[in-house]
Protein backbone atom coordinates (compact mmCIF):
# COMPACT_ATOMS: atom_id res chain seq x y z
CA UNK A 1 0.00 0.00 0.00
CA UNK A 2 1.00 3.61 -0.58
CA UNK A 3 1.13 6.28 2.14
CA UNK A 4 0.29 9.94 1.60
CA UNK A 5 -1.34 13.09 2.96
CA UNK A 6 -4.49 14.91 1.92
CA UNK A 7 -3.59 17.86 -0.29
CA UNK A 8 -7.15 19.07 -0.85
CA UNK A 9 -10.71 17.89 -0.25
CA UNK A 10 -14.15 19.31 -1.06
CA UNK A 11 -17.02 18.17 1.13
CA UNK A 12 -19.54 19.61 -1.34
CA UNK A 13 -18.06 17.78 -4.33
CA UNK A 14 -17.22 14.66 -2.37
CA UNK A 15 -13.68 14.15 -3.59
CA UNK A 16 -10.11 15.26 -3.05
CA UNK A 17 -6.46 14.48 -3.70
CA UNK A 18 -3.71 12.75 -1.76
CA UNK A 19 -0.05 13.54 -2.33
CA UNK A 20 2.53 10.77 -2.13
CA UNK A 21 6.14 10.86 -3.37
CA UNK A 22 5.47 13.81 -5.69
CA UNK A 23 2.45 12.05 -7.21
CA UNK A 24 -1.19 13.14 -6.87
CA UNK A 25 -3.95 10.56 -6.29
CA UNK A 26 -7.65 11.28 -6.75
CA UNK A 27 -9.97 9.83 -4.11
CA UNK A 28 -13.73 9.80 -3.64
CA UNK A 29 -15.45 10.24 -0.27
CA UNK A 30 -16.83 6.72 -0.63
CA UNK A 31 -13.27 5.39 -0.18
CA UNK A 32 -12.91 6.90 3.30
CA UNK A 33 -12.88 4.58 6.33
CA UNK A 34 -16.34 4.09 7.84
CA UNK A 35 -15.37 5.87 11.06
CA UNK A 36 -14.30 9.07 9.26
CA UNK A 37 -17.00 11.39 7.89
CA UNK A 38 -16.27 13.65 4.89
CA UNK A 39 -16.68 16.69 7.16
CA UNK A 40 -13.78 15.43 9.30
CA UNK A 41 -11.28 15.28 6.44
CA UNK A 42 -8.69 18.04 6.58
CA UNK A 43 -5.54 18.97 4.75
CA UNK A 44 -2.53 17.02 6.00
CA UNK A 45 -4.37 13.90 7.19
CA UNK A 46 -2.37 10.74 6.49
CA UNK A 47 -3.76 7.63 4.81
CA UNK A 48 -2.57 4.35 3.46
CA UNK A 49 -4.24 3.39 0.20
CA UNK A 50 -4.19 1.22 -2.88
CA UNK A 51 -3.06 3.05 -6.02
CA UNK A 52 -5.29 2.18 -8.99
CA UNK A 53 -4.93 3.60 -12.55
CA UNK A 54 -7.98 5.60 -13.65
CA UNK A 55 -9.14 7.15 -16.94
CA UNK A 56 -7.75 10.56 -15.93
CA UNK A 57 -4.88 9.54 -13.65
CA UNK A 58 -4.10 7.57 -10.54
CA UNK A 59 -6.80 6.94 -7.94
CA UNK A 60 -6.54 6.15 -4.23
CA UNK A 61 -8.80 3.32 -3.08
CA UNK A 62 -9.48 1.55 0.23
CA UNK A 63 -8.16 4.38 2.39
CA UNK A 64 -6.86 3.46 5.85
CA UNK A 65 -6.42 6.32 8.31
CA UNK A 66 -3.04 6.69 10.00
CA UNK A 67 -3.66 7.96 13.54
CA UNK A 68 -2.37 11.49 14.09
CA UNK A 69 -2.58 14.31 16.60
CA UNK A 70 -4.30 17.60 15.79
CA UNK A 71 -2.48 20.76 16.84
CA UNK A 72 -2.89 24.47 16.15
CA UNK A 73 -0.47 25.72 13.51
CA UNK A 74 -0.04 29.19 12.05
CA UNK A 75 -2.12 29.51 8.89
CA UNK A 76 -0.25 29.89 5.62
CA UNK A 77 -2.97 32.12 4.14
CA UNK A 78 -3.11 35.88 4.77
CA UNK A 79 -6.61 37.01 5.77
CA UNK A 80 -8.17 40.48 5.41
CA UNK A 81 -11.78 40.72 6.58
CA UNK A 82 -14.41 43.03 8.01
CA UNK A 83 -15.55 40.11 10.16
CA UNK A 84 -14.37 39.60 13.72
CA UNK A 85 -13.58 35.92 13.21
CA UNK A 86 -11.67 34.18 10.40
CA UNK A 87 -13.57 31.64 8.29
CA UNK A 88 -11.04 28.98 9.20
CA UNK A 89 -9.15 28.58 12.46
CA UNK A 90 -9.01 31.19 15.20
CA UNK A 91 -7.07 34.32 16.12
CA UNK A 92 -4.57 33.54 18.88
CA UNK A 93 -3.27 37.14 18.90
CA UNK A 94 -5.30 40.34 18.50
CA UNK A 95 -3.80 43.83 18.61
CA UNK A 96 -6.10 46.84 18.01
CA UNK A 97 -4.63 49.38 15.61
CA UNK A 98 -5.65 52.52 13.73
CA UNK A 99 -4.14 53.91 10.56
CA UNK A 100 -3.06 57.46 9.94
CA UNK A 101 -5.44 59.81 8.13
CA UNK A 102 -5.46 59.80 4.33
CA UNK A 103 -7.58 61.36 1.61
CA UNK A 104 -7.60 57.99 -0.18
CA UNK A 105 -9.39 55.25 1.84
CA UNK A 106 -7.32 52.54 0.15
CA UNK A 107 -4.18 54.02 1.69
CA UNK A 108 -5.69 53.37 5.13
CA UNK A 109 -6.34 49.73 4.33
CA UNK A 110 -2.93 49.26 2.75
CA UNK A 111 -1.20 50.75 5.79
CA UNK A 112 -2.78 48.21 8.15
CA UNK A 113 -2.25 45.28 5.76
CA UNK A 114 1.41 46.21 5.39
CA UNK A 115 1.65 46.65 9.16
CA UNK A 116 0.38 43.11 9.70
CA UNK A 117 2.86 41.65 7.24
CA UNK A 118 5.74 43.65 8.72
CA UNK A 119 5.06 42.42 12.25
CA UNK A 120 4.65 38.73 11.45
CA UNK A 121 0.85 38.71 11.68
CA UNK A 122 -1.14 36.85 9.05
CA UNK A 123 -4.52 38.51 9.43
CA UNK A 124 -6.34 41.84 9.57
CA UNK A 125 -9.77 41.38 11.16
CA UNK A 126 -12.57 43.78 12.14
CA UNK A 127 -11.39 46.10 9.38
CA UNK A 128 -13.43 49.30 9.20
CA UNK A 129 -12.75 52.53 7.31
CA UNK A 130 -14.29 55.75 8.64
CA UNK A 131 -14.70 59.16 7.03
CA UNK A 132 -14.00 62.35 8.95
CA UNK A 133 -14.37 65.98 7.95
CA UNK A 134 -11.44 68.31 8.43
CA UNK A 135 -11.37 72.05 7.86
CA UNK A 136 -8.90 74.83 7.24
CA UNK A 137 -10.61 78.16 7.62
CA UNK A 138 -13.78 77.98 5.51
CA UNK A 139 -12.45 75.04 3.48
CA UNK A 140 -13.76 71.59 4.44
CA UNK A 141 -12.48 68.29 3.10
CA UNK A 142 -12.83 64.55 3.74
CA UNK A 143 -10.16 62.33 5.26
CA UNK A 144 -10.23 58.61 6.05
CA UNK A 145 -8.84 56.39 8.77
CA UNK A 146 -9.03 52.63 9.26
CA UNK A 147 -9.44 50.62 12.45
CA UNK A 148 -8.76 46.89 12.75
CA UNK A 149 -7.04 44.15 14.70
CA UNK A 150 -3.70 42.75 13.63
CA UNK A 151 -3.94 39.01 14.20
CA UNK A 152 -2.06 35.75 14.23
CA UNK A 153 -4.47 33.14 12.88
CA UNK A 154 -3.92 29.45 13.56
CA UNK A 155 -5.73 26.39 12.25
CA UNK A 156 -5.97 22.86 13.65
CA UNK A 157 -3.87 20.59 11.48
CA UNK A 158 -2.88 16.94 11.85
CA UNK A 159 0.65 15.98 12.77
CA UNK A 160 2.59 13.08 14.20
CA UNK A 161 2.39 12.80 18.01
CA UNK A 162 6.16 13.24 18.16
CA UNK A 163 5.83 16.61 16.37
CA UNK A 164 3.09 18.09 18.56
CA UNK A 165 5.37 19.80 21.12
CA UNK A 166 7.52 21.36 18.40
CA UNK A 167 4.48 22.80 16.61
CA UNK A 168 3.10 24.19 19.87
CA UNK A 169 6.42 25.85 20.68
CA UNK A 170 6.71 27.26 17.16
CA UNK A 171 3.23 28.82 17.30
CA UNK A 172 3.81 30.21 20.79
CA UNK A 173 7.09 31.83 19.76
CA UNK A 174 5.79 33.34 16.53
CA UNK A 175 2.65 34.60 18.30
CA UNK A 176 4.67 36.25 21.08
CA UNK A 177 7.04 37.93 18.63
CA UNK A 178 4.20 39.11 16.38
CA UNK A 179 2.20 40.51 19.30
CA UNK A 180 5.18 42.48 20.61
CA UNK A 181 5.98 43.91 17.17
CA UNK A 182 2.31 44.70 16.45
CA UNK A 183 1.86 46.58 19.73
CA UNK A 184 4.98 48.63 19.05
CA UNK A 185 3.86 49.49 15.53
CA UNK A 186 0.32 50.33 16.74
CA UNK A 187 1.83 52.79 19.23
CA UNK A 188 3.93 54.38 16.47
CA UNK A 189 0.87 54.82 14.25
CA UNK A 190 -1.08 56.32 17.16
CA UNK A 191 1.71 58.83 17.69
CA UNK A 192 1.57 59.80 14.01
CA UNK A 193 -2.22 60.17 14.20
CA UNK A 194 -1.87 62.48 17.19
CA UNK A 195 0.57 64.67 15.30
CA UNK A 196 -1.86 64.85 12.39
CA UNK A 197 -4.74 66.01 14.61
CA UNK A 198 -2.75 68.31 16.90
CA UNK A 199 -4.03 71.93 16.57
CA UNK A 200 -0.80 73.35 15.16
CA UNK A 201 -2.67 76.38 13.81
CA UNK A 202 -3.64 77.51 17.30
CA UNK A 203 -0.05 77.07 18.47
CA UNK A 204 1.28 79.26 15.65
CA UNK A 205 -1.35 81.92 16.39
CA UNK A 206 -0.37 81.87 20.06
CA UNK A 207 3.32 82.26 19.20
CA UNK A 208 2.52 85.13 16.84
CA UNK A 209 0.50 86.92 19.53
CA UNK A 210 3.27 86.42 22.07
CA UNK A 211 5.86 87.89 19.71
CA UNK A 212 3.55 90.84 18.98
CA UNK A 213 3.15 91.54 22.70
CA UNK A 214 6.90 91.44 23.26
CA UNK A 215 7.47 93.86 20.41
CA UNK A 216 4.82 96.29 21.71
CA UNK A 217 6.09 96.29 25.27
Amino acid sequence: MHTGNVVSFSVEKGFGFIGSQKESYFFHASQLPKDIAPTEVMKGMAFQFDAIPGPKGMRAKKLVYIKQTTVLQKSSAFVVSKAAQPKHGKAVVRVPVSSCYYSDPQCCRDELINAAKATGCNGVLNLEVKRVTWSEGNYKYTMHTAHAELCVIAEPKPCKPSEEAAYQQSLSQSATEAEKAAKQLAAELESQRNRQTFPWGMVFIGIALLIACLVIY
